[in-house]
């Protein structure tokens, strides 16, 4: 029998670290298609200042309480998370918030209107720096 005085010592990055919650960039690639990412990214900080290593989204519309990094609106909420499968998620879950917006996209026959008012600040050629 061999006897060991310490453990040998284990490098930071060595130690399994439970995986935080998806960012805002790995929901968008979860449940986009490839070719809207980047639209997806510049669409969320349009709408809310989101930036795609965000893991959640504080902002909300004062007037319209749209919510959300795609500022979904609460009066249609309801209907679009039955209508996706997602029936009583939160308005205030990211994970939703990115479903919904997919929903939004390839499932209605709305697609990318449905962030028109923005579309001056993401329709436009240039990136917003991140």
């Amino acid at each position: 029998m061999e006897f060991v005085a310490h453990r040998p010592a284990v490098k930071p990055d060595e130690v399994d670290r439970p995986a935080g919650p998806p960012t805002l960039r790995q929901l968008i690639q979860t449940y986009l298609k490839p070719e809207d990412h980047g639209w997806a990214e510049e669409v969320a900080f349009c709408e809310s200042s989101a930036l795609p290593d965000d893991v959640f989204s504080f902002s909300v519309n004062k007037s319209s309480r749209a919510t959300g990094w795609f500022q979904h609106l609460p009066k249609f909420w309801e209907e679009r998370t039955e209508a996706a499968g997602i029936g009583g998620a939160s308005i205030a879950d990211p994970v939703a918030q990115v479903q919904i917006a997919a929903y939004l996209l390839y499932e209605t026959s709305g697609g990318r209107h449905h962030w028109v008012q923005s579309k001056g600040c993401w329709g436009s050629s240039h990136s917003h720096s991140r």
